[in-house]
C-alpha cells in the first residue's frame, strides 16, 4: 500500500475560462492511500564460456487505479453528500420547479434582467463555501434540467444550504456564460424542505455533456498527460475514463501524472471536451 500526505491549501475555480472567482483558502492534512502495482520478474540469461556469467533480469512495476467503492465517501474527509447526511439516486427528478423555462429564458443573454420563480428545485452540488459567506454557488435541478446559481447574495442562508435541500427564490439576473447557464441575482431566497436524496448519473464507463449537461457524475479514471495551466492560474489533466479522455480541471498542486481520481461533482465541457471542474476540493479523491 502506498501513503501520500499532503496540504491542500489553494484556489478553487468555476470554468475553463479565466474568471474572477471567489477564493478556496480551505486547509486540511489529507491521506491518500493507492494500491501498489505489481512488478513482472526478468529473467536472466546465463553466459557460456571458461567462466559463466549470469545476467542479472528487471522487474517493471505499474501503478492501475484500484477497484473503487462506489457512492459518496465518508471518513475524515467525507464528500458533502455523505456530510449532509443524505442519500443518492440515479432516477431523474420529476417535479417540475421551474427550471426548464429559466433555462430557455437564459439561453444566449448576458446579466438580462428577469422575473422567474423556482419553487422547490433541489441543490445538487456546492461550490467552495469560506466561513461567515453570505454568496453561494450552487447547482440546482428539477425534471426540466440544471441552471448554477453563481455567487448568489443570499444572507445568513448560504452558510446552512446542503446537498439534498430543496429551494424557492425568484430569479432577477440571468447569465449565458460560455454556455453554462446562471442565476447570478435573486429574491425571496430560502430552503423549502432538508434531506431530499442527490440526482447522481453513474460515469463509470464514460460520461456525455450532450446527454447529462451539468448532471452530478460519478467517474473514477486515471490522470494520464499533464496540459498545463489553462487559465486562472489553473491546470488541466487528460483523465482516462473507460478510454475515454475527459478533462480534469483543479487549482491544487496535490495531484500527479498516475494519480487515480474518484469523482461525484457536476458534469461541464470545454471546447467541446467533458470537464471534471473542481469548484470544491470536497467532490473529489486522490489515490
Amino acid at each position: 500500500m502506498v501513503y501520500r500526505i499532503v496540504v491542500i491549501a489553494t484556489l478553487a475555480l468555476i470554468s475553463g475560462c479565466d474568471r474572477s472567482d471567489p477564493v478556496d483558502t480551505d486547509t486540511a492534512t489529507r491521506t491518500s492511500t493507492g494500491t501498489t502495482g505489481t512488478g513482472t520478474t526478468g529473467t536472466g540469461t546465463t553466459g557460456t564460456g571458461t567462466t559463466g556469467t549470469g545476467t542479472t533480469g528487471t522487474g517493471t512495476g505499474s501503478m492501475g487505479c484500484p477497484a473503487p467503492t462506489m457512492g459518496p465517501w465518508d471518513g475524515g474527509y467525507p464528500h458533502p453528500i455523505s456530510a449532509a447526511g443524505v442519500g443518492t439516486t440515479t432516477d431523474a427528478y420529476t417535479n417540475d420547479a421551474g427550471v426548464s423555462a429559466l433555462r430557455a429564458a437564459t439561453v444566449g443573454q448576458e446579466n438580462a434582467v428577469v422575473d422567474m420563480d423556482i419553487q422547490d428545485a433541489t441543490v445538487i452540488a456546492i461550490g467552495y463555501l469560506p466561513a461567515d459567506a453570505t454568496a453561494v454557488t450552487f447547482w440546482f435541478e428539477d425534471s426540466g434540467g440544471i441552471m448554477q446559481g453563481y455567487f448568489l447574495e443570499v444572507g445568513a442562508l448560504a452558510g446552512d444550504l446542503q446537498p439534498g435541500d430543496a429551494v424557492s427564490f425568484t430569479a432577477t439576473e440571468v447569465t449565458d456564460y460560455f454556455d453554462n447557464l446562471e442565476v447570478t441575482a435573486v429574491t425571496n431566497f430560502s430552503i423549502s424542505s432538508t434531506g431530499n436524496d442527490v440526482h447522481v448519473v453513474d460515469g463509470t464507463s464514460g460520461v456525455d455533456f450532450s446527454a447529462t449537461p451539468y448532471n452530478n457524475v460519478e467517474v473514477f479514471g486515471e490522470l494520464t498527460a499533464n496540459n498545463g495551466e489553462c487559465g486562472g492560474g489553473k491546470e488541466c489533466w487528460d483523465m482516462d475514463v473507460n478510454g475515454q479522455t475527459v478533462i480534469f480541471r483543479t487549482g491544487t498542486d496535490l495531484v500527479f501524472l498516475g494519480d487515480c481520481i474518484h469523482w461525484i461533482g457536476p458534469l461541464g465541457a470545454f471546447d467541446s471536451v467533458e470537464q471534471l471542474n473542481a469548484d470544491n476540493f470536497d467532490w473529489y479523491r486522490f489515490y
